[in-house]
């Protein structure tokens, strides 16, 4: 795995699951010197990129630590502490972060929030659900909301994980939550708590109550004949801002058989559609139905309310 966006937590997850971990930095003129203590940019013209391995952490000095490879005579008998802060400086630590995973090794549990991810405006007194993706066993989760990159509650200290890889929560926002633009979540596993993810950016609760995006699928909803080799119109309308792009699939007997697209524009105005090409080698049947889903938001998402023939 690899990963060009890092984040603290990202990165402290990646070592408690694989182990050390190859990462880049920018080197500057003032890193040559550096002999012990927590290194931050001060001075110094840029030098070029650089490879180092990642060993470990730590929370209470805000650091991560490093083995370089210039030999024992350099910093802390070859290693070096670096800020947290410098991810995101000119330094641009830990920006291409590499694990290495042996093959069959097993995996480590990893949950990944959806949903609010961040753009989402949601309002004070309503309803909203969180939703993620997980592999492995997380076991239970603990909900914060996060204001800035500070915890103001927490939502739950123990929800089940979900099903077959994703989880729901529904948060009740108090009608007297702090209004504001800086809102992430977090969740976290209650048994690991290198298992953890954050919003990708802020969310904003606002006074103003947004209805819920919802996408409903209009055509083909039940009863339709269509013809392999023929082109045919699957349309929908929506509320809300479902997100840019809709995945199309085929349902056969309940089962996918095929997915007609992953980036079906939503539309506008509350209406889309999609040209769909039958293939001349689609199976025959009066057992099928479409299912049209967020791209972005898998609890957006409708189905043919009847079956449809393809002959």
């Amino acid at each position: 795995m690899n990963t060009t966006n890092p984040t603290v937590a990202g990165i402290k997850n990646a070592l408690y699951a694989y182990g050390p971990l190859v990462t880049t930095m920018s080197v500057y003129y003032d890193f040559y010197y550096y002999r012990s203590g927590v290194y931050q940019y001060t001075s110094g013209s840029y030098q070029g990129g650089h490879a180092i391995l990642l060993v470990g952490y730590d929370d209470p000095g805000q650091y991560f630590i490093a083995k370089n490879s210039w030999g024992t005579g350099w910093g802390d008998s070859g290693y070096f502490k670096i800020a947290y802060s410098e991810i995101s400086s000119t330094v641009h630590f830990g920006n291409w972060t590499i694990a290495y995973i042996a093959s069959g090794s097993s995996k480590q549990p990893e949950v990944t929030l959806t949903s609010p991810n961040g753009g989402e405006v949601w309002a004070a007194g309503s309803r909203y659900p969180i939703n993620w993706a997980y592999t492995g066993d997380p076991g239970n989760l603990k909900i914060e909301l996060l204001r800035g990159s500070s915890v103001v509650s927490t939502l739950t200290s123990s929800v089940s994980k979900g099903s077959n890889g994703a989880g729901s929560y529904t948060w009740s926002i108090s009608s007297r939550q702090s209004t504001g633009p800086d809102y992430k979540i977090r969740i976290t596993s209650t048994s690991n708590g290198y298992v953890t993810d954050n919003s990708d950016k802020f969310f904003t609760i606002g006074n103003t109550y947004v209805p819920p995006p919802s996408i409903a699928l209009t055509s083909p909803n039940g009863g339709e004949s269509w013809t392999a080799r023929s082109t045919k119109t699957i349309t929908w309308n929506y509320t809300g801002d479902p997100g840019n792009y809709l995945k199309i699939e085929l349902l056969k007997a309940g089962a996918v058989v095929r997915t007609i697209t992953s980036y079906a524009s939503k539309g506008s105005n509350g209406i889309g559609s999609y040209n769909w090409t039958i293939p001349s080698t689609q199976t025959k049947g009066s057992d099928y139905k479409i299912r049209i889903t967020s791209a972005s938001n898998g609890s957006v998402t409708d189905i043919g309310d009847n079956y449809f023939t393809i002959n």
